[in-house]
């Protein structure tokens, strides 16, 4: 996923909880300073770091509210102990829970927001009260697509670390060379293994193929995503991923990996989406190939794809069920 599709993808939430109905109120937290009241709500939602000083004043001043939510374990824990009456949900991703990592912050919230099937048993495996699945959102276009790119594009729109497997698709590029010598690759992130990936691509004789654009703005990434012929994010430990409903919702077929929380409950909703079994680089290949050399299974994947975002990833959808979220948090 993009760390900033990603945060696109909340703010884009958060609208759609407030224009649901939900009295939501916004702090982003500083260690210096925490942003003045907005007018009378009934939600405290908290984003960003967690300044303990500057969130317990917060809740000190917070008046009367029904409930609080946060994407912050850190910010759970310091809440949990200064407002203990008040209700608490707790927005959890769970890729540090995938990857094995406590978390016991998760046994303070009346309620445990997940965004796919297999997070929520993690998360009440590791001693979560209630875990109810409110999967993203998509922000992005559900509309037609553009013409097909030529020469045709993989893209993938993920944090340059190990677990998302961006190897294994440059890895793809050097097998289909041959068959499709002008396929191209665009990679939108950034991390700690852009070096070692740059090495591998030279290694391999695709780096001339490859489009290294870093991070870029949530609205960038999507004409990005949607100028592509096929996503190709074969990550593991992966929660959810918003890159893929964003790119499916622009016409774009996804390849994620079998056995991960968040292809598998894409791929349960719907069609669009292909799944491949984990660092296998043949199986990956097979699955490009499949769709470049036939293009109308290329376009009839791509319709399913939009279909499957618009009808079950949609911000209405994401605001139901997080308003319900709210009243169950609420109702403990």
């Amino acid at each position: 996923m993009s760390d900033r599709l990603e945060v696109a993808a909340r703010e884009s939430a958060l609208a759609a909880v407030r224009e649901a109905g939900a009295q939501v109120e916004r702090f982003t937290l500083a260690a210096r300073r925490v942003p003045a009241p907005a007018d009378g709500v009934a939600v405290r939602h908290l984003f960003g770091w967690s300044a303990p000083r500057a969130l317990r004043r917060a809740l000190a001043r917070s008046g009367e509210f029904d409930l609080l939510h946060t994407c912050s374990t850190a910010t759970a824990r310091i809440a949990a102990r200064a407002r203990p009456d008040l209700p608490l949900l707790i927005e959890y991703d769970g890729e540090a829970l995938l990857a094995g990592e406590p978390a016991e912050e998760l046994t303070l919230a009346a309620v445990v927001v997940v965004p796919s099937t297999g997070v929520a048993h993690a998360a009440q495996a590791a001693g979560a009260r209630v875990a109810l699945v409110v999967a993203p959102g998509c922000a992005g276009p559900v509309g037609g697509h553009a013409p097909w790119p030529d020469p045709p594009r993989l893209v993938s729109a993920a944090p340059l670390v190990g677990r998302q497997r961006h190897g294994d698709v440059l890895r793809t590029l050097a097998v289909l060379g041959d068959r499709y010598p002008t396929l191209r690759y665009d990679v939108i992130g950034e991390g700690p293994e852009r070096e070692a990936l740059g090495a591998l691509a030279e290694r391999l004789g695709v780096q001339a193929r490859i489009d290294w654009h870093g991070p870029l703005e949530a609205d960038a990434a999507r004409e990005r995503l949607g100028a592509a012929t096929i996503l190709a994010m074969p990550s593991v430990d992966e929660p959810f991923g918003v890159a893929y409903i964003e790119a499916m919702a622009a016409g774009v077929p996804a390849i994620g990996c079998r056995g991960e929380p968040g292809p598998e409950e894409i791929a349960a909703a719907g069609d669009g989406i292909t799944l491949v079994p984990p660092g296998d680089i043949e199986r990956l290949s097979q699955r490009i190939d499949e769709l470049l050399g036939d293009p109308a299974r290329l376009r009839e994947a791509s319709m399913r794809a939009r279909a499957t975002a618009a009808e079950h990833f949609s911000l209405a959808q994401h605001a139901e069920l997080m308003l319900a979220a709210y009243g169950a948090a609420a109702a403990r």
